[in-house]
This record gives structure tokens, C-alpha cells and sequence, in this order.
């Protein structure tokens, strides 16, 4: 018998990669300390409310980071 592959394998494993891969350069491109404090953050369900806005707030700035960093990338990398 033939083992059918479910449709979304691939959607599970792109979203896996680009997690894995856009924390990886969190941590290396910014300070360790906040590369944990936003794991911790992430992690714990029953938060604060401050703590929750803080988190937001550390999620933001992890997602501009990453913005600016694609940014300079993509310039780094263009032919002009």
C-alpha cells in the first residue's frame, strides 16, 4: 500500500523553515537576551497584561529588524 502524503505537508514544513530560520537571525543579529526573553514570552500563556504589551512590543521590533534587514539585503544583493 502506498502512504498518501497530506496536502498541507509542505505549508507545514515552509512555515517551520521560515520560523526556525527568521529566529535564528534574530539571535544572531540582535542581543541573545532578547532572543530569549521573546521565546519565554511567546511561550508562556498566562501573562500579564503588562507583560503581554511588552511583548508585543518586543514582537514588533523582532519584525522590523527582520524588515530592515531584508531590506538591506535585497540592496546588498541587486545588480545596480
Amino acid at each position: 500500500m502506498e502512504k498518501k502524503v497530506p496536502k498541507n505537508v509542505g505549508v507545514y514544513f515552509c512555515t517551520f523553515f521560515f520560523s526556525l530560520s527568521s529566529l535564528a537571525l534574530y539571535g544572531y543579529f540582535l542581543s541573545f537576551s532578547h532572543f530569549f526573553y521573546l521565546v519565554l514570552c511567546v511561550g508562556h500563556l498566562n501573562l500579564v497584561t503588562t507583560e503581554f504589551k511588552r511583548c508585543l512590543w518586543l514582537l514588533h521590533q523582532y519584525m522590523c529588524s527582520l524588515k530592515r534587514y531584508l531590506i538591506s539585503a535585497l540592496k546588498w544583493t541587486s545588480c545596480t
